[in-house]
């Protein structure tokens, strides 16, 4: 896993916000492209650079592509950078 890669993918507001779009569920580029006020090009080079680092994966149905959330990766680059900078996951939660 390239922590540089994908802290530098989700440093990006625009891809920010299609990691959260994604997390709604699966969509298509057009999709995602109707959730911006953003061309086609900029968002395909946004969703490149998150498939780059693992943060997205894709399908291809039809002639569309599309796009998920790799909550895996999501997830495993949390505890990584927590363990990385020896925070315990548990510290924080409350006790119920």
């Amino acid at each position: 896993m390239d922590m540089y890669a994908i802290f530098k993918a989700i440093g990006d507001p625009v891809r920010l916000d299609i990691l959260k779009l994604l997390a709604e569920g699966p969509k298509s580029v057009g999709a995602i492209v109707d959730a911006f006020d953003l061309a086609q090009p900029t968002i395909s080079h946004h969703l490149g650079i998150l498939k780059s680092a693992g943060l997205v994966t894709t399908k291809k149905e039809n002639r569309s592509i599309i796009y998920s959330l790799n909550s895996g990766c999501v997830a495993d680059t949390c505890c990584c950078f927590m363990d990385d900078v020896g925070v315990d996951p548990s510290e924080g939660k409350k006790n119920e």
